[in-house]
């Protein structure tokens, strides 16, 4: 069998510190009998990794929401029609790469050989050509996003509350294997 023991200290690999912000802002709007709620947000991400080649690093994933209720269920407890709403939301979802992408630690790859020479036995014994590999770094490497739009409906028929909802997610600059 190859040797499978490699030295790998943990008390020499870093600690990963994440820190993130996240701001909103909700907005309601009477329009007569009506109503639009508005809500956006910003998530700000920061990962960091002392010794990284890239750095301290930093996303932003924005979202924002809509609501507009056309029949509200204040005062309609004995009505056929209870409320109807119509809901739309958009936003972008971006994740960091892992922690084996920002600190790579190496691997290794056992390629199989014979020596030439036996024991007294004449049994031959094997050796091992061994090439590490650690993954490099890559100053084009984006973060992969998640844009994710949804629309909506909400409807109360007689206390049977029905909710309708459509969405549609897409994944950008994706992290794939070589």
């Amino acid at each position: 069998n190859a040797p499978s023991f490699r030295e790998y200290r943990f008390d020499q690999v870093p600690f990963m510190n994440n820190v993130a912000a996240y701001i909103e802002e909700n907005i309601n709007i009477p329009i007569g009998k009506t109503k639009l709620n508005l809500i956006a947000g910003l998530r700000n991400d920061n990962t960091m990794i002392k010794g990284s080649a890239y750095g301290t690093t930093s996303s932003l994933s924005p979202r924002f929401n809509a609501k507009y209720t056309i029949v509200s269920p204040k005062g309609r407890k004995n009505k056929t029609l209870r409320e109807l709403s119509l809901r739309g939301s958009w936003g972008l979802a971006v994740k960091q790469p892992s922690f084996s992408i920002l600190f790579p630690a190496p691997t290794y790859r056992d390629i199989l050989t014979f020596t030439p020479t036996s024991d007294a036995e004449g049994k031959y014994y094997p050796s091992y050509f061994i090439s590490p590999r650690t993954v490099e770094y890559n100053p084009d490497l984006k973060w992969q996003k998640n844009r994710q739009s949804e629309i909506g409906m909400e409807i109360d028929i007689k206390g049977y509350r029905i909710s309708l909802a459509a969405f549609y997610n897409k994944t950008f600059d994706a992290l794939e294997a070589a």
